[in-house]
């Protein structure tokens, strides 16, 4: 595919394969290629999320601290997102938490800095607030008198270009404030059964379903509703929530606040009025804020979509680009053509 586009083959090089992590490369051959790259955002590639999995059955232990609301605030704020910008995004994203993106509707400037800040002081604090005090080499101890361990899955490439650099940065992060964090790459499939048997400890995905074409329809990422093989904090709360008899045996009841969030997804789901649904919406985001289930890095990434140089019709700049807009289709790709009829 690179070999294509630095030769000219390619009309347009769209959304699963164009990443910020390839830009020097797109840069390089841009004249070479003959394609411009385009100024657009991403709503899917690069905009890396961790999912803390709040159902461990298999470590009560660490499922009792997982579900500790420190712990997530905690994780969040040990991570130095400034760094990882200029480590792979090449100081081109806007970082922040997990959130609808900037140009949506129910976007507010609080969800994106939630938690988001640099503070390994404030880390250590919450952590010690839990009682999580540090042992030999620094490594906190559980309850149970075991090392503090945490382990990170990802399916590789799938997730993103540089997501084996990305959690190895987090890793170092979250060792530094006395976790003994490890990473792990497996094949996709496996991490989606892994996922699903809950016994994944930490989850990442590409957050899409982040602009008011799907936010409002597919609130998965922000709300464990569906889809537990990619992200979501806990698959046995999606079951729930999905089950015709939430009182059938096997299932396992989400807490009160979780159920009230499932309760604001249903009734966005109900109402006729746009604005109506933003406001309720907006509860949800307005309690993530406060108690983040996920841990977002990338609020706002460029999205290098490369078309022909004599290609016209294009999106305009500044477009969302992803799993929202199926790529180019939601522009009108039946619409483009080339200037003159010749393609560079």
């Amino acid at each position: 595919m690179e070999l294509k586009l630095i030769g000219g083959e390619l009309d347009w090089l769209g959304m699963h394969d164009v990443t910020v992590a390839k830009y020097p490369l797109y840069k390089e051959n841009e004249a070479k290629g003959k394609y411009v790259i385009g100024d657009y955002l991403s709503c899917m590639t690069d905009r890396y999320t961790l999912y803390p999995r709040r159902t461990l059955p298999k470590d009560p232990v660490l499922e009792e601290i997982v579900n500790h609301p420190n712990w997530t605030r905690a994780l969040s704020v040990a991570i130095d997102r400034d760094e990882i910008n200029e480590s792979l995004f090449y100081g081109l994203a806007r970082m922040g938490q997990m959130a609808p993106m900037p140009n949506s509707a129910y976007f507010k400037e609080k969800y994106g800095t939630a938690w988001a800040q640099y503070d390994p002081a404030l880390a250590n604090q919450l952590l010690d607030e839990m009682g999580l005090t540090k042992g030999a080499g620094g490594i906190r101890v559980r309850p149970d008198g075991k090392p503090l361990s945490y382990m990170i899955e990802h399916a590789g490439i799938r997730v993103g270009a540089s997501v084996a650099e990305f959690c190895e940065m987090v890793v170092t992060y979250w060792r530094e404030i006395g976790i003994d964090a490890t990473v792990k790459q497996i094949d996709e499939s496996l991490y989606g059964e892994r996922m699903m048997a809950n016994e994944v400890e930490c989850g990442i995905w590409h957050a899409d379903r982040c602009t008011d074409m799907l936010l409002p329809i597919q609130m998965q990422w922000y709300v464990p509703v569906a889809d537990g093989q990619q992200g979501g904090v806990s698959y046995a709360w999606q079951r729930w929530y999905t089950a015709k008899d939430r009182e059938a045996e096997g299932l396992i009841t989400p807490p009160e606040q979780i159920q009230q969030l499932f309760a604001w997804v249903d009734e966005m789901k109900l109402v006729v009025s746009d604005d109506e649904r933003v406001a309720i919406g907006q509860k949800i985001f307005d309690y993530l804020a406060d108690t983040p289930l996920a841990i977002g890095t990338v609020l706002e990434s460029p999205c290098p979509i490369l078309f022909n140089k004599n290609m016209r019709n294009v999106p305009r700049p500044r477009v969302p680009f992803g799993w929202d807009t199926y790529g180019v289709n939601t522009y009108h790709p039946c619409a483009f053509f080339y200037e003159g009829g010749q393609r560079a």
